[in-house]
């Protein structure tokens, strides 16, 4: 079973230096920033929960 993501761009919002909205999806661009930005809020605040950390 396939879970359809959207595109909500919220990742994006909180840590533009990390993830980058393309057509399709948002990419991460950056993993390393994390330092600088919260990538924990930005992994809670994923509607589609489409976001894990390692």
């Amino acid at each position: 079973m396939f879970r359809k993501f959207i595109r909500c761009g919220a990742c994006v919002g909180l840590c533009p230096e990390v993830f980058e909205l393309r057509e399709d999806k948002a990419w991460v661009m950056g993993p390393e920033k994390c330092v600088t930005c919260n990538c924990r809020e930005a992994v809670e605040s994923c509607p589609g929960d489409a976001i894990r950390l390692n």
